[in-house]
C-alpha cells in the first residue's frame, strides 16, 4: 500500500506529464461584431436674410454612432429682428438596436415672421429610418398647430412639400418639406422641414431676399459597420480671431456617417482669391473608406495648385495633404500623413527647403509662425495641416491670431 507522501508524488508527476502534452495556442482577436450606423441632426430654426438677419441653427444635435445612443440639445426662443420671433425648442436624436432604427424629432414654441403674415402656436417634426427584413423603409411627418398664413387657417397636418406663395410679392412658405434617400450601398436618409420660408426683397418689411428654416429634423441608418471611420479634407479657410470665417473651406470633402463603403468621393473647386490675403489655384479633395470583419480603414487628401499668401509672402507651386486610419481587430489604429508633400517653398522671395518632417514651425519676420506638416495624433485618428499660418501681428486687414489654412486631411476610425 501506498504512503501518502507517496500518492501525492505520483499524482504530481502524472499532472506534469500531462501539462507537458497539452499545446499553449495564442489567443486570436475576434473580429469586432457589425453593428448599424446611428446619424443624423435636428434643430430648430435657422435664418439668413442679407446682411439684416443672420441666425445659425438653434438647439442643433448630431449623432453618428454604432451602438444604441440618444442625444438631446435645447434652446431658448430667438429675436429675429424685423423677420419676427421663434419660440424655444428641443430637438433629440435616438437609435435603437433590437430593430434597427433612427429617429429625430423637433419641438418649436410659437412663431411670429414676417410682421405676422406666418404665425403658428407649436410646431413638431419627426423623421424615422427604419431596417425591415424587406429592406429600409423611411417616413416623414410635420404637425403645426393652429398655422396661419396671411389670416388663413392652414391644416394641422399638411400635406408634404406643400407651397404656398406669400402675399405682396413677399416670397414663398414650403410646409413639410420632405426628401428620402435609399442607396444600393446600404444607406438611408429621411429629412423633414417643417417651415422652409423663401423671402424676397421687400420695401414693404424693410428686408432682403434670403431664407428662413424652422423644424429640422434629418435620421440616418447605414448598413452594418465593424468599426466606424471617420474623415475629412478641403483645401483652404480663412479664419479670424474668435473663429469667424472670412474664406469657407473650399472643396471640403467629408466622409458620411458609416462610410463611402469603398467608393471615393470627390470634391473640385477653380482657383480661390481671397483680395490681399490668399490666392489658390484649382483645389481637389478625396475621402475614401473600407470596412470588414478583418480591417476598416479611412483615407482623405488634398491637392491645391500654385499658392500665394498675403500678396506674395509666401509662396509654393503645389501642396498635397494626406491621412490614413487603419484599424484591424485588437489592435490599436494605425496612423499616418505619408503622402503629404509642400513643392516650392518661398519666403518673401527665398527658396526653403522642406523635409517630411511633422510640426516644422518657422518664424516668418513681420508677420507670424508658419506650420508645415502640422499634425494632430489621438487614440483614434489622426490630421494635418500641410500649411497653416497663424498672424502674429495685423495683416490685411485681418487682427493677430487670425489663421490661414491651405492643406487640411483627417482620418481615423473609432469603435463607437
Amino acid at each position: 500500500m501506498f504512503s501518502l507522501s507517496r500518492r501525492r508524488s505520483l499524482v504530481a508527476g502524472a499532472a506534469l506529464a500531462l501539462a507537458g502534452t497539452i499545446a499553449v495556442t495564442p489567443h486570436a482577436s475576434a473580429a469586432p461584431a457589425a453593428h448599424f450606423t446611428h446619424g443624423g441632426s435636428a434643430y430648430g430654426s435657422t435664418a439668413k436674410l442679407g446682411s439684416v438677419v443672420n441666425s445659425g441653427t438653434t438647439s442643433l444635435v448630431t449623432m453618428c454612432v454604432t451602438d444604441k445612443s440618444t442625444r438631446d440639445n435645447n434652446a431658448a426662443a430667438v429675436n429675429l429682428g424685423a423677420a419676427g420671433k421663434i419660440g424655444a425648442v428641443t430637438t433629440s436624436i435616438k437609435g435603437s438596436e433590437d430593430s434597427p432604427q433612427t429617429v429625430t424629432t423637433t419641438k418649436t414654441g410659437a412663431v411670429n415672421l414676417l410682421g405676422g403674415i406666418i404665425r403658428a402656436d407649436a410646431i413638431t417634426t419627426k423623421a424615422t429610418v427604419t431596417s425591415t427584413s424587406s429592406g429600409f423603409k423611411t417616413s416623414g411627418t410635420t404637425k403645426i398647430a393652429d398655422l396661419k398664413i396671411a389670416g388663413v387657417p392652414i391644416s394641422v397636418t399638411p400635406a408634404k412639400n406643400t407651397k404656398i406663395s406669400l402675399p405682396a410679392g413677399l416670397g414663398a412658405v414650403t410646409l413639410n418639406r420632405q426628401a428620402s434617400y435609399i442607396n444600393s450601398a446600404g444607406r438611408a436618409q429621411m429629412i423633414v422641414d417643417a417651415l422652409v420660408i423663401n423671402v424676397n426683397k421687400s420695401s414693404l418689411l424693410g428686408l432682403p431676399s434670403g431664407a428662413i428654416v424652422v423644424g429640422h429634423s434629418n435620421a440616418l441608418l447605414n448598413n452594418p459597420v465593424h468599426t466606424r471611420p471617420y474623415g475629412n479634407a478641403y483645401g483652404s479657410e480663412v479664419q479670424l480671431v474668435g473663429g469667424v470665417v472670412k474664406s469657407g473651406r473650399t472643396a471640403a470633402t467629408n466622409l458620411p456617417c458609416g462610410g463611402t463603403t469603398g467608393r471615393t468621393l470627390s470634391n473640385d473647386t477653380a482657383a480661390v482669391s481671397v483680395p490681399g490675403i490668399l490666392k489658390v489655384g484649382a483645389v481637389g479633395t478625396t475621402g475614401l473608406s473600407t470596412d470588414s470583419s478583418t480591417a476598416t480603414a479611412a483615407k482623405t487628401s488634398s491637392t491645391t495648385g500654385a499658392v500665394s499668401v498675403l500678396d506674395g509672402a509666401i509662396k509654393l507651386d503645389a501642396i498635397t495633404a494626406k491621412a490614413s486610419a487603419t484599424q484591424k481587430p485588437g489592435q490599436p489604429v494605425v496612423k499616418s500623413i505619408a503622402g503629404t508633400k509642400l513643392v516650392g517653398l518661398t519666403i518673401n522671395g527665398k527658396p526653403i527647403k522642406v523635409t517630411t518632417k511633422e510640426n516644422t514651425k518657422i518664424d516668418v519676420a513681420g508677420i507670424g509662425t508658419l506650420w508645415l506638416n502640422k499634425t494632430t495624433r489621438s487614440s483614434t485618428g489622426i490630421s494635418v495641416y500641410a500649411v497653416q499660418l497663424e498672424l502674429l501681428k495685423a495683416q490685411s486687414g485681418m487682427k493677430a491670431g487670425a489663421k490661414i489654412s491651405i492643406g487640411y486631411a483627417r482620418a481615423g476610425v473609432t469603435a463607437k
